[in-house]
């Protein structure tokens, strides 16, 4: 699989996205040797960051991406996400996955039932109530992506989402409707709750009405409460299997 990363005149790319991009593409290992070629051309637009992306594939044509936010990793990630769902909806085209090498592909079209949820690791939150400055060390000084805790301000489920090391987001509970997500802020070496990026409605769902809603938005995580009436927050990690933290 050939891999083209390039910028603008608006906008250079930096090493550090360079691999932040390579890092990413982990989710769709399961389909890479399909693919023949993909471009990713990042821009900026007046306000907003843009990332077009176009996929060249050996047998299945040519996908066309774009995505514009305010923040170029969430674009990266939005874009990311537009990919792993249009190859999860094209893999009726390949028809004999026997004979695949990677054992993810096998796995992911075998499993895969259009009236069942995928299969979906579960993770317990702890309930040990956490200042948000220890969860925000934990979460920096690991390779997830995600963390769930439970705060000590209002004790309820709390999560953190890592895009760099340095790019951490807060998603945490504002009333019974609805979780606001903020950018966190370094200042004097101390993590900060920063801006609020956006509102996320809490709404109720199971596993599959879960996974389906996030298939048809433009993130790759979502909050829901779940048949147990417990909070619950929905992923895909990097390799594109999911994981349920509640």
């Amino acid at each position: 699989m050939n891999l083209i990363i390039q910028g603008s005149k608006n906008f250079t790319v930096s090493e550090r996205m360079r691999g932040h991009i390579e890092k990413k593409l982990e989710k769709i290992n399961y389909f890479k040797s399909h693919i023949k070629e993909i471009d990713f051309h990042l821009d900026k637009e007046k306000l907003n960051f843009v990332v077009n992306s176009t996929i060249i594939t050996h047998k299945f044509g040519n996908y066309q991406f774009s995505v514009s936010d305010t923040e170029m990793y969430t674009a990266i990630d939005k874009v990311l996400h537009k990919i792993d769902v249009k190859i999860n909806r094209e893999k009726s085209k390949i028809k004999d996955h026997s004979k695949a090498t990677h054992e993810d592909l096998v796995e992911f079209f075998n499993h895969h039932d259009e009236d069942q949820p995928e299969p979906t690791h579960e993770i317990a939150i702890d309930s040990k109530p956490t200042e948000f400055e220890d969860a925000y060390l934990q979460m920096k000084d690991s390779n997830k992506s995600f963390h769930g805790f439970t705060i000590v301000n209002n004790l309820t489920p709390t999560f953190l989402r890592k895009l760099e090391d340095d790019v951490i987001y807060l998603f945490k509970k504002e009333n019974d409707n609805e979780y606001f997500e903020y950018s966190v802020a370094l200042k004097d070496g101390k993590a900060e709750i920063g801006n609020k990026v956006r509102a996320i409605s809490l709404e109720k769902h199971n596993l599959l009405s879960a996974q389906k809603k996030i298939l048809d938005q433009d993130y790759h995580f979502d909050l829901f409460i779940n048949s147990d009436n417990k909070i619950s927050f929905l992923f895909k990690e990097n390799n594109g299997k999911w994981v349920v933290m509640a």
